[in-house]
């Protein structure tokens, strides 16, 4: 006997929230890098080398 997980079904009035959390949940993995990228250079270009290892600790 093994484990099977459990499958929901999603119904046609609620298959806009999903696209929303869905949209919602791949442009936050594709900002906060591109957020990350602009303060690293930010800072390795403004010379402040204290926040560039606090930069370099986020990425």
């Amino acid at each position: 006997m093994h484990y099977t997980t459990p499958h929901f079904q999603v119904s046609p009035n609620n298959s806009t929230s999903t696209e929303v959390e869905s949209r919602i949940f791949w442009l936050g993995l594709i900002i906060c890098p591109l957020i990350w990228t602009v303060f690293f250079f930010s800072t390795l270009f403004s010379l402040k080398l204290k926040w560039l290892v606090c930069v370099d600790q986020g990425c």
